[in-house]
């Protein structure tokens, strides 16, 4: 969600020699993770003993769950946000999930999980464009391999043993882990993630994943309905509030790339559902709380939460929870 401090002024101009450091140091974080995915040296974590849930269907019509997740940032440090509390919202977030589906297949039967991965995984150690040297409380390996990764590993095997039909992952990058102007655009933290990931949990045969490694955004099909997912950082806010650049970009977007019934964003931290010329709008929230960036650049709070929400073949989207992540377990 930050603008580059470059941008606000925060930062002089660096020399060509500053540029061209951080241009190696970048260089030889990328080659890391290249060998690290690319070349198998990533190795798929064996079976483990799931829990048994005893799962009971309704007799309404099958439906699909959707999860937003997006907006970690782990790395960051504020008052209220660190990787440890990070962490217990994540595990709070898991734990919602199973007791909203239970809860719903009191009514009707939802097989699979469909997760939109949509970005901002980690806060990134960018110190001359994208993050404040206060608000960093570890560097990209720790935040990578002592952080998002686990989680997320955690994340996926607590939650697949609720849905026989498997779990589908669409995964899209965010700013926070694009490397900069002397890097690929595709070249982003957040797809690194997801590949590690991806081959940790190779095993499971019910984890599907279809990681955007070229484009910004996905179109995805569910019971019927065409989702667009994307981060959101291309989109522009007027007078600090982004809802008009949305809209002019759904309207825009359904000429460009086609056709779709609802638009998922994350990048804004603020949970937000409209309708807008026959589109429908959902902004996911964040993992972070008291972000002293966003209060005192644009006065907003940020409460950590995420959204979750079923899709009908007819209907669309039927039922819909905003999971709050602050507070007790």
């Amino acid at each position: 969600m930050k603008e580059p401090a470059y941008k606000r002024g925060a930062y002089k101009k660096h020399t060509q020699e500053e540029a061209e450091m951080a241009d190696i140091r970048t260089d030889k974080a990328v080659a890391i993770l290249t060998d690290i995915v690319e070349r198998g040296a990533v190795k798929g974590l064996p079976i483990v003993n799931l829990p048994k849930y005893n799962i009971k269907q309704g007799k309404g019509d099958e439906e699909e769950a959707v999860l937003l997740l997006s907006d970690l940032q782990v790395g960051v440090r504020t008052p209220s946000t660190t990787l440890r509390i990070i962490a217990e919202r994540m595990e709070k977030l898991g734990q919602a999930v199973l007791k909203i589906t239970t809860l719903q297949r009191h009514a009707i039967t939802i097989k699979k999980l469909n997760i939109f991965l949509m970005g901002d995984m980690i806060q990134s150690e960018d110190i001359i464009s994208k993050v404040d040297l206060d608000a960093l409380e570890c560097v990209i390996m720790d935040q990578i391999f002592q952080g998002t990764v686990p989680m997320l590993e955690k994340l996926m095997l607590t939650l697949i043993p609720m849905f026989p039909g498997g779990i589908d992952i669409y995964a899209v990058p965010g700013n926070h882990g694009n490397l900069g102007r002397m890097n690929a655009v595709t070249t982003n933290w957040d797809t690194m993630i997801y590949k590690i990931v991806q081959a940790k949990l190779q095993n499971y045969k019910d984890i599907r994943w279809h990681i955007a490694d070229k484009t910004f955004y996905q179109m995805i099909p569910i019971m019927g309905k065409m989702f667009l997912i994307s981060h959101g950082d291309m989109i522009p806010r007027y007078l600090n509030i982004p809802i008009y650049g949305i809209t002019q970009r759904a309207m825009r977007w359904q000429g460009s790339l086609g056709n779709f019934d609802y638009m998922c964003l994350g990048h804004f931290h603020t949970p937000i559902r409209m309708d807008w010329n026959m589109v429908e709008i959902l902004i996911n929230g964040c993992f972070v709380s008291e972000d002293q960036w966003v209060l005192k650049v644009i006065g907003m709070s940020t409460e950590p939460a995420q959204v979750f929400f079923g899709v009908h073949k007819n209907i669309g989207i039927t039922w819909h929870y905003k999971i709050k992540l602050n507070g007790k377990k």
